[in-house]
C-alpha cells in the first residue's frame, strides 16, 4: 500500500505544473456559397437517383429473364440505397 501511494505521489509531483486552456468554437456562419453547394449537390444526387432507379427497373426486368444474377441485382438495389441517404443526409444537414 505504502509503494502505491509513492507512486501516486510521484505521478502528481511529476504532473503538477498542468494546465488546461478551453477555447470555445464560434458558430460556423450560413453563407450563400454554402447554400448554393448544397443545393447543386441535393439536384446532382437527385439526378443520379432517378438514373440509377431507371437501372434497377431494368435490373428487374433481367433478373426475370435471366440474364442477371440476384448478386448483381443486389448490387443494383443497394446503389439506390445510398443515392437515397446521401440525399436525405443533404437534406438534414440543410435544415440545420
Amino acid at each position: 500500500m505504502d509503494n502505491d501511494r509513492i507512486t501516486f505521489k510521484g505521478f502528481l509531483n511529476f504532473f503538477n505544473k498542468f494546465e488546461f486552456n478551453i477555447c470555445t468554437k464560434t458558430k460556423k456562419e450560413v453563407t450563400v456559397q454554402k447554400i448554393e453547394s448544397v443545393y447543386e449537390s441535393a439536384t446532382h444526387i437527385t439526378r443520379m437517383l432517378q438514373k440509377a432507379r431507371k437501372e434497377l427497373s431494368r435490373a428487374y426486368k433481367s433478373h426475370k429473364a435471366g440474364k442477371l444474377s440476384i448478386d448483381e441485382l443486389f448490387d443494383y438495389e443497394w446503389h439506390v440505397t445510398e443515392l437515397e441517404q446521401q440525399l436525405k443526409n443533404i437534406e438534414d444537414l440543410n435544415q440545420e
